[in-house]
């Protein structure tokens, strides 16, 4: 809220006795915070997060940490899949290579996508 917006706040007349009077009451700018809805959420005490369920792709399944220099791994996909999952394939034999020392080339084959071992 801005601090010229103007929230009104409805209160019970304490005069009145024939019950569901009204009177509308003014109130300036962030002097009253209970009247806001919170935007967020605090929980004591919960403990840690669960562990994470690990990777969500499917390329962790590609056996890159055990081939050896000038094996091929190819991976048949459709010439669409290929198109979108090329960036995949090479960012994840790329976090292999970083990982474990190890080279690999990633091109586009006949029959979809070949990650070679080089180094």
């Amino acid at each position: 809220m801005s601090p010229g917006y103007r929230m009104v706040v409805s209160e019970l007349m304490e005069n009145n006795q024939s019950g569901g009077a009204s009177q509308e009451t003014p109130i300036q700018g962030r002097n009253n915070l209970a009247e806001e809805a919170t935007r967020y959420r605090v929980y004591k005490d919960v403990g840690p997060p669960p562990p994470s369920m690990g990777s969500r792709g499917s390329w962790s399944e590609l056996p890159l940490d055990t081939i050896s220099v000038g094996d091929l791994v190819e991976v048949t996909l459709g010439r669409e899949e290929v198109k979108s999952q090329i960036n995949a394939i090479r960012s994840y034999a790329g976090r292999i290579a970083r990982k474990n020392a190890k080279k690999f080339s990633v091109r586009i084959t006949t029959y979809g996508i070949g990650i070679w071992r080089t180094e």
